[in-house]
């Protein structure tokens, strides 16, 4: 008895250091062996549980149940496979809605507007991405969003049907304070490392292998993929 007792206290102490270890620091998740990955604390910028990401099917899944190799949509219609999922607690951090919405994102999460990317605190994002160019998400700025957001893709590896956009003026931001613990989620992509939350087009916050993280290859990092930087065209 006094072994088994020993073997309890023992498997007691390491689940308590690992829930501890996930309250205090960014992880990695990898559903195909149940492993967990810590990251840097940058890994930051996230998204609720219940955010609902638009599928290659055209099904709109919520974040935390993506997994790796699952294919989401990303500007343009383009499919961009995930490589991993980042899980991350809030820690305190505010949580931003606009126009009345139900509060769902992070201040350093990079959204497409009509004059490129921007967030709420560019600073913040800036942290995470420096390459990244990134401006104030304001009241009376434009974000872009699909004007309908189920459709289907013409085989596995190729584009989404050209989905139609529209654009939602900001009239308001609204935020949340949650005291209690919670996860907020992050996909990290291939392709141009963007997907669809609640219908918004957003960035995965970094490409991961040195590039400007924009998508569009140009290295200037406005996503207009001329290379001058003005997010022209």
């Amino acid at each position: 008895m006094q072994y088994t007792t020993k073997r309890k206290l023992g498997l007691l102490v390491t689940t308590s250091t690992i829930a501890l270890s996930l309250a205090l620091m960014p992880v990695n998740v990898n559903f195909m062996n149940m492993s967990v990955e810590t990251t840097t604390a940058e890994a930051s910028c996230c998204f609720t549980s219940g955010t609902l990401v638009l599928m290659a099917n055209g099904r709109k899944v919520s974040i935390a149940q993506i997994r790796p190799g699952d294919l989401v949509v990303g500007e343009g219609g383009r499919l961009n496979k995930v490589r991993h999922v980042e899980v991350v607690p809030l820690a305190g951090r505010l949580l931003y809605g606009v126009n009345g919405g139900l509060p769902f994102f992070t201040e350093e999460h990079p959204f497409r507007t009509l004059s490129g990317w921007g967030s709420i605190s560019p600073r913040a994002t800036d942290l995470e991405n420096s390459t990244l160019q990134v401006q104030p998400l304001h009241v009376g700025g434009y974000l872009v969003r699909y004007a309908n957001d189920t459709f289907g893709f013409r085989g596995s590896n190729a584009l989404a049907q050209n989905p139609a956009v529209e654009t939602l003026e900001i009239q308001s931001i609204n935020i949340l304070k949650i005291d209690e613990p919670i996860l907020v989620y992050n996909l990290i992509l291939e392709g141009d490392h963007t997907y669809i939350a609640n219908g918004f087009i957003v960035h995965n916050k970094g490409d991961g292998d040195g590039g400007d993280g924009d998508g569009d290859g140009d290295g200037d990092g406005d996503g207009d993929g001329d290379g001058d930087s003005d997010g022209d065209g």
